[in-house]
């Protein structure tokens, strides 16, 4: 068996059960970002792991930072954090409790498990034409797709709930 190993794409718009991995919060160029990594868990992909990130919004006017309502930052911290907006809304929320609950709602995440679907991305350059690697193929990143994704709930259960 061959000691090379090429890593897989999951294809775009797959469904996948996962738990997010080594959630951190990190600084670089597009500013600070919730890190992890995605496992699969479950199903023909299962073992297959890939990062992902987490922007915060940033105001342009004073600079401030913020969790846009909705975004996939917002659908990740949900989860953990059911009340999130009466948290967020607080208009008395110092930035030391708002640090407190971004370390808390980070920590919440590692380990936890959730469904969703895998997607890929093509990097563009800047005059938007695709990035293309040292074969001079184009680019593709694994991505876990925005708005797809919440917490893993067995079917079963979920079915019992439905009113006939």
């Amino acid at each position: 068996m061959s000691r090379l190993r090429r890593r897989d794409l999951i294809p775009d718009d797959t469904p996948i059960m996962g738990i997010f991995k080594d959630t951190k919060i990190v600084r670089g160029n597009w500013g600070r970002q919730l890190q992890a990594d995605v496992l699969v868990t479950k199903g023909e992909y299962k073992g297959t792991q890939f990062p992902v990130w987490f922007s915060f919004g940033k105001d342009d006017s004073d600079g401030e930072e913020y969790i846009p309502y909705m975004g996939p930052l917002f659908q990740a911290f949900a989860m953990v954090e059911p009340d999130i907006e009466n948290i967020l809304d607080d208009d008395n929320l110092s930035d030391r409790e708002y640090e407190k609950f971004i370390k808390n709602a980070t920590k919440k995440l590692d380990g936890f498990e959730f469904r969703g679907r895998a997607g890929i991305k093509e990097p563009k350059d800047k005059e938007g034409n695709p990035k293309l690697d040292k074969n001079g193929q184009p680019k593709r990143n694994q991505i876990l797709q925005p708005g797809s994704f919440g917490p893993a709930e067995d079917p079963d259960k979920i079915a019992e709930q439905i009113p006939f």
